[in-house]
Protein backbone atom coordinates (compact mmCIF):
# COMPACT_ATOMS: atom_id res chain seq x y z
CA UNK A 1 0.00 0.00 0.00
CA UNK A 2 1.17 3.60 -0.77
CA UNK A 3 2.27 5.53 1.72
CA UNK A 4 0.37 8.63 3.08
CA UNK A 5 2.16 11.70 3.09
CA UNK A 6 1.43 15.62 3.59
CA UNK A 7 1.57 18.45 1.44
CA UNK A 8 0.81 21.52 1.48
CA UNK A 9 0.93 24.96 -1.12
CA UNK A 10 1.63 27.82 0.75
CA UNK A 11 0.67 31.19 -0.81
CA UNK A 12 3.21 33.53 -0.26
CA UNK A 13 2.84 37.48 -0.74
CA UNK A 14 7.04 38.14 -0.14
CA UNK A 15 8.60 41.21 -2.69
CA UNK A 16 7.13 39.12 -5.52
CA UNK A 17 3.87 36.90 -5.08
CA UNK A 18 4.91 33.28 -5.37
CA UNK A 19 3.87 29.64 -4.03
CA UNK A 20 5.38 27.02 -2.54
CA UNK A 21 5.02 23.45 -2.98
CA UNK A 22 5.90 21.72 -0.23
CA UNK A 23 6.19 17.71 -0.35
CA UNK A 24 6.70 15.75 2.88
CA UNK A 25 9.66 13.28 2.03
CA UNK A 26 12.34 11.66 3.91
CA UNK A 27 11.52 13.63 7.47
CA UNK A 28 11.76 16.98 5.67
CA UNK A 29 9.57 19.40 3.44
CA UNK A 30 10.88 19.34 -0.39
CA UNK A 31 10.12 22.72 -1.86
CA UNK A 32 9.68 24.68 -4.80
CA UNK A 33 8.85 28.26 -5.60
CA UNK A 34 6.12 28.46 -8.31
CA UNK A 35 6.02 31.86 -10.03
CA UNK A 36 2.37 31.38 -11.04
CA UNK A 37 -0.89 29.87 -8.95
CA UNK A 38 -0.76 26.33 -9.52
CA UNK A 39 -3.53 24.32 -11.85
CA UNK A 40 -4.72 21.68 -12.47
CA UNK A 41 -5.35 22.40 -16.52
CA UNK A 42 -4.20 19.42 -18.45
CA UNK A 43 -1.16 20.58 -20.63
CA UNK A 44 -0.68 23.78 -18.79
CA UNK A 45 2.92 23.44 -17.32
CA UNK A 46 3.91 26.10 -13.99
CA UNK A 47 7.84 26.66 -13.63
CA UNK A 48 8.57 25.59 -9.96
CA UNK A 49 12.27 26.47 -8.94
CA UNK A 50 13.66 23.86 -6.41
CA UNK A 51 14.84 26.01 -3.02
CA UNK A 52 15.79 24.57 0.43
CA UNK A 53 14.51 21.64 2.49
CA UNK A 54 12.24 23.31 5.24
CA UNK A 55 11.07 21.75 8.83
CA UNK A 56 8.42 19.66 8.83
CA UNK A 57 6.89 21.79 11.46
CA UNK A 58 6.46 24.38 8.83
CA UNK A 59 3.85 22.40 6.77
CA UNK A 60 1.10 24.22 9.19
CA UNK A 61 2.46 27.36 8.95
CA UNK A 62 0.53 30.67 7.83
CA UNK A 63 1.01 34.21 9.54
CA UNK A 64 3.61 37.24 8.73
CA UNK A 65 6.92 36.48 8.12
CA UNK A 66 8.59 39.98 9.72
CA UNK A 67 10.61 42.82 7.48
CA UNK A 68 14.54 42.23 7.32
CA UNK A 69 14.30 38.39 7.86
CA UNK A 70 14.18 35.61 4.65
CA UNK A 71 11.36 35.78 2.25
CA UNK A 72 9.12 38.95 4.90
CA UNK A 73 5.58 38.61 3.94
CA UNK A 74 2.17 37.07 4.24
CA UNK A 75 1.88 33.14 4.34
CA UNK A 76 -1.57 31.53 3.50
CA UNK A 77 -2.45 28.00 3.04
CA UNK A 78 -3.26 27.66 -0.25
CA UNK A 79 -4.13 24.00 -0.46
CA UNK A 80 -3.15 21.11 1.90
CA UNK A 81 -3.47 17.70 2.41
CA UNK A 82 -2.23 13.60 1.60
CA UNK A 83 -0.09 12.97 -0.88
CA UNK A 84 0.96 9.32 -2.17
CA UNK A 85 4.24 9.09 -3.70
CA UNK A 86 4.50 7.09 -7.19
CA UNK A 87 8.14 7.94 -8.57
CA UNK A 88 10.64 9.86 -6.94
CA UNK A 89 13.56 10.16 -9.51
CA UNK A 90 16.41 12.79 -10.59
CA UNK A 91 14.65 14.14 -12.84
CA UNK A 92 10.65 13.13 -12.50
CA UNK A 93 8.80 13.32 -9.69
CA UNK A 94 5.53 12.00 -9.94
CA UNK A 95 2.49 11.65 -7.20
CA UNK A 96 -1.22 11.93 -6.41
CA UNK A 97 -2.72 14.69 -4.54
CA UNK A 98 -5.51 14.61 -1.92
CA UNK A 99 -5.73 18.39 -1.70
CA UNK A 100 -9.22 20.62 -1.44
CA UNK A 101 -7.84 22.48 -4.91
CA UNK A 102 -5.70 19.84 -6.54
CA UNK A 103 -6.47 16.49 -7.04
CA UNK A 104 -5.20 13.71 -8.70
CA UNK A 105 -1.81 12.92 -10.46
CA UNK A 106 0.46 15.61 -10.49
CA UNK A 107 4.82 15.84 -11.93
CA UNK A 108 7.75 17.64 -11.36
CA UNK A 109 9.83 17.18 -14.40
CA UNK A 110 13.30 18.30 -14.04
CA UNK A 111 14.49 21.09 -17.02
CA UNK A 112 17.50 19.68 -18.79
CA UNK A 113 18.44 23.02 -20.43
CA UNK A 114 18.44 24.84 -17.38
CA UNK A 115 20.00 25.41 -14.18
CA UNK A 116 19.66 22.09 -12.28
CA UNK A 117 17.45 23.67 -9.71
CA UNK A 118 14.42 24.53 -12.20
CA UNK A 119 11.76 21.86 -12.78
CA UNK A 120 8.28 22.15 -14.78
CA UNK A 121 5.17 21.05 -12.37
CA UNK A 122 2.00 20.28 -14.14
CA UNK A 123 -1.19 17.57 -14.06
CA UNK A 124 -0.77 14.17 -15.15
CA UNK A 125 -2.75 11.56 -17.14
CA UNK A 126 -4.58 9.70 -14.42
CA UNK A 127 -3.87 5.98 -14.25
CA UNK A 128 -0.79 6.40 -16.76
CA UNK A 129 1.83 3.55 -17.22
CA UNK A 130 4.86 5.18 -15.19
CA UNK A 131 7.02 3.41 -17.72
CA UNK A 132 5.53 5.31 -20.75
CA UNK A 133 6.43 8.53 -19.24
CA UNK A 134 9.62 10.16 -21.05
CA UNK A 135 11.04 13.73 -19.37
CA UNK A 136 8.94 16.65 -20.94
CA UNK A 137 12.14 18.45 -20.90
CA UNK A 138 13.68 16.63 -23.71
CA UNK A 139 10.44 17.78 -25.97
CA UNK A 140 10.14 13.68 -27.08
CA UNK A 141 6.55 12.81 -27.21
CA UNK A 142 5.18 10.80 -24.58
CA UNK A 143 2.44 7.92 -24.70
CA UNK A 144 0.34 9.41 -22.57
CA UNK A 145 -0.34 12.65 -24.77
CA UNK A 146 -3.85 13.24 -26.21
CA UNK A 147 -2.72 12.55 -29.86
CA UNK A 148 -4.99 12.54 -32.47
CA UNK A 149 -5.34 9.79 -35.05
CA UNK A 150 -2.32 9.82 -37.58
CA UNK A 151 -4.52 10.51 -40.29
CA UNK A 152 -6.27 13.31 -38.78
CA UNK A 153 -3.01 14.73 -37.68
CA UNK A 154 -1.27 14.99 -41.25
CA UNK A 155 -4.23 16.83 -42.54
CA UNK A 156 -3.90 19.12 -40.02
CA UNK A 157 -0.93 19.97 -40.47
CA UNK A 158 -0.65 20.30 -44.42
CA UNK A 159 -4.02 23.12 -43.90
CA UNK A 160 -1.67 24.85 -41.61
CA UNK A 161 2.00 24.61 -43.36
CA UNK A 162 3.05 27.87 -41.79
CA UNK A 163 0.23 28.64 -38.93
CA UNK A 164 1.89 29.35 -35.61
CA UNK A 165 0.87 27.88 -32.18
CA UNK A 166 1.94 29.19 -28.77
CA UNK A 167 4.26 26.70 -26.65
CA UNK A 168 5.67 27.23 -23.35
CA UNK A 169 9.68 29.19 -23.85
CA UNK A 170 10.90 26.02 -22.19
CA UNK A 171 9.38 23.59 -24.68
CA UNK A 172 12.40 23.51 -27.38
CA UNK A 173 14.76 25.31 -25.56
CA UNK A 174 17.47 22.64 -26.91
CA UNK A 175 16.82 23.40 -30.28
CA UNK A 176 17.23 26.83 -29.83
CA UNK A 177 20.36 26.27 -28.41
CA UNK A 178 21.14 23.84 -31.18
CA UNK A 179 20.55 26.48 -33.54
CA UNK A 180 22.84 29.38 -32.01
CA UNK A 181 25.74 27.03 -32.06
CA UNK A 182 24.86 26.17 -35.55
CA UNK A 183 24.63 29.86 -36.36
CA UNK A 184 20.87 29.72 -37.67
CA UNK A 185 19.73 32.61 -34.90
CA UNK A 186 18.10 36.01 -35.93
CA UNK A 187 17.66 38.61 -33.79
CA UNK A 188 15.00 41.39 -35.09
CA UNK A 189 14.17 44.90 -33.96
CA UNK A 190 13.03 47.59 -35.44
CA UNK A 191 13.95 51.87 -34.98
CA UNK A 192 11.28 54.54 -34.24
CA UNK A 193 11.22 54.95 -38.01
CA UNK A 194 9.50 51.42 -38.04
CA UNK A 195 11.48 50.06 -40.69
CA UNK A 196 12.85 45.95 -39.57
CA UNK A 197 16.38 44.52 -39.08
CA UNK A 198 17.77 41.51 -38.31
CA UNK A 199 21.12 40.37 -37.18
CA UNK A 200 22.31 37.13 -36.75
CA UNK A 201 23.44 35.97 -32.98
CA UNK A 202 25.53 33.08 -31.74
CA UNK A 203 25.81 33.99 -28.19
CA UNK A 204 22.47 33.82 -25.75
CA UNK A 205 21.06 32.44 -22.92
CA UNK A 206 17.74 31.73 -21.44
CA UNK A 207 16.95 31.12 -17.90
CA UNK A 208 14.77 32.70 -14.56
CA UNK A 209 16.24 35.92 -13.98
CA UNK A 210 14.29 38.35 -11.26
CA UNK A 211 11.29 36.01 -11.12
CA UNK A 212 10.87 36.34 -14.74
CA UNK A 213 11.61 34.19 -18.00
CA UNK A 214 14.49 35.82 -19.74
CA UNK A 215 15.97 35.62 -22.73
CA UNK A 216 19.95 37.39 -22.55
CA UNK A 217 21.83 38.79 -25.62
CA UNK A 218 24.49 40.78 -26.82
CA UNK A 219 24.95 43.19 -29.20
CA UNK A 220 27.62 45.35 -30.75
CA UNK A 221 27.79 49.42 -29.69
CA UNK A 222 28.89 49.35 -33.65
CA UNK A 223 26.15 47.43 -34.65
CA UNK A 224 22.87 48.72 -36.68
CA UNK A 225 20.58 46.88 -34.47
CA UNK A 226 22.29 48.78 -31.27
CA UNK A 227 20.56 51.60 -32.24
CA UNK A 228 17.59 50.19 -32.83
CA UNK A 229 16.97 48.54 -29.33
CA UNK A 230 18.02 51.55 -27.39
CA UNK A 231 15.30 53.76 -29.38
CA UNK A 232 12.75 50.74 -28.47
CA UNK A 233 13.22 48.59 -26.09
CA UNK A 234 11.96 44.94 -27.17
CA UNK A 235 13.82 42.49 -29.76
CA UNK A 236 11.95 39.37 -31.36
CA UNK A 237 14.97 35.98 -30.77
CA UNK A 238 13.96 33.94 -34.54
CA UNK A 239 15.54 30.64 -34.99
CA UNK A 240 15.18 29.73 -38.92
CA UNK A 241 15.30 25.95 -40.13
CA UNK A 242 18.85 24.79 -41.80
CA UNK A 243 17.86 25.75 -45.28
CA UNK A 244 18.04 29.52 -44.26
CA UNK A 245 21.35 29.35 -42.68
CA UNK A 246 23.34 30.98 -45.57
CA UNK A 247 20.52 33.67 -45.29
CA UNK A 248 21.10 34.40 -41.07
CA UNK A 249 25.33 34.06 -41.94
CA UNK A 250 24.09 36.72 -44.83
CA UNK A 251 22.21 38.68 -41.61
CA UNK A 252 24.98 38.49 -39.86
CA UNK A 253 27.87 40.43 -42.01
CA UNK A 254 25.89 42.95 -43.88
CA UNK A 255 24.90 45.95 -42.31
CA UNK A 256 21.29 47.37 -42.31
CA UNK A 257 22.95 50.52 -42.73
CA UNK A 258 23.52 50.00 -46.33
CA UNK A 259 21.12 47.04 -46.78
CA UNK A 260 17.85 46.01 -46.98
CA UNK A 261 18.97 42.59 -45.86
CA UNK A 262 15.21 41.23 -45.48
CA UNK A 263 14.29 42.05 -48.76
CA UNK A 264 17.62 40.59 -50.47
CA UNK A 265 16.98 37.59 -48.91
CA UNK A 266 13.66 37.19 -49.68
CA UNK A 267 12.82 37.66 -45.67
CA UNK A 268 9.11 38.45 -44.54
CA UNK A 269 8.39 40.12 -41.28
CA UNK A 270 4.85 39.59 -39.29
CA UNK A 271 4.08 41.99 -36.36
CA UNK A 272 4.79 40.67 -33.26
CA UNK A 273 1.79 39.64 -30.85
CA UNK A 274 3.16 41.91 -27.77
CA UNK A 275 6.19 43.63 -28.39
CA UNK A 276 7.01 46.47 -31.71
CA UNK A 277 9.98 44.03 -33.24
CA UNK A 278 8.80 42.24 -35.86
CA UNK A 279 9.08 38.37 -35.63
CA UNK A 280 10.75 36.39 -39.41
CA UNK A 281 8.00 34.78 -40.84
CA UNK A 282 9.99 31.85 -42.38
CA UNK A 283 12.16 31.31 -39.12
CA UNK A 284 10.26 28.26 -37.62
CA UNK A 285 9.99 29.19 -33.29
CA UNK A 286 10.42 32.87 -32.24
CA UNK A 287 11.01 34.38 -28.69
CA UNK A 288 9.03 37.76 -28.25
CA UNK A 289 11.00 39.81 -25.47
CA UNK A 290 10.64 43.28 -23.42
CA UNK A 291 14.03 44.85 -22.03
CA UNK A 292 14.05 45.22 -18.48
CA UNK A 293 18.17 45.91 -17.77
CA UNK A 294 20.86 46.43 -19.69
CA UNK A 295 24.40 46.66 -19.18
CA UNK A 296 27.67 46.98 -21.16
CA UNK A 297 30.54 44.33 -20.21
CA UNK A 298 33.09 45.71 -17.65
CA UNK A 299 36.48 45.33 -19.65
CA UNK A 300 38.51 45.69 -16.13
CA UNK A 301 36.29 42.21 -14.45
CA UNK A 302 36.35 40.37 -17.82
CA UNK A 303 38.87 37.69 -18.07
CA UNK A 304 42.02 38.51 -20.04
CA UNK A 305 41.72 35.14 -22.48
CA UNK A 306 37.85 36.28 -23.77
CA UNK A 307 39.70 39.86 -24.43
CA UNK A 308 41.71 39.20 -26.37
CA UNK A 309 39.94 36.16 -28.54
CA UNK A 310 36.87 38.38 -28.90
CA UNK A 311 38.11 41.96 -28.12
CA UNK A 312 41.01 42.94 -29.51
CA UNK A 313 39.45 46.26 -31.39
CA UNK A 314 37.70 46.69 -28.09
CA UNK A 315 33.59 47.49 -29.31
CA UNK A 316 32.54 45.53 -26.22
CA UNK A 317 29.17 44.08 -25.91
CA UNK A 318 26.00 45.97 -24.33
CA UNK A 319 24.63 43.36 -22.62
CA UNK A 320 20.00 42.66 -22.86
CA UNK A 321 17.62 41.04 -20.35
CA UNK A 322 15.08 40.59 -22.49
CA UNK A 323 11.64 39.27 -20.50
CA UNK A 324 9.88 36.76 -22.78
CA UNK A 325 6.33 37.92 -22.93
CA UNK A 326 5.56 35.26 -25.53
CA UNK A 327 6.86 31.81 -27.51
CA UNK A 328 5.42 30.48 -30.45
CA UNK A 329 6.47 28.12 -33.62
CA UNK A 330 5.56 27.05 -36.35
CA UNK A 331 3.31 23.67 -36.11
Amino acid sequence: MTEELRFVIHKHAARRLHYDLRLEWEGVLKSWAVPKEPTAERGVKRLAIEVEDHALEYIDFSGDIEEDNYGAGKVEIWDSGEYEMLECGEELIRFRLHGKKLKGHFKLVKMKWSPGNQWLFMKGKEDSDPRSLKSAATGQQREDSEAPPPGRAKRKRKESKMAKVDIEYTDRLAETVEALADGRVLLASQGKSGKPNAMAIGWGTVGVVWGRAMFVVLVRPSRHTYKLMEEIDDFTVNVAPPELKDAVTYCGTASGRDHDKLKEKKLTTSPGKKVKSPIIEECILHYECKVVHKNDVIKNELAKAIISEFYPEGDYHRIYFGEILATYATK
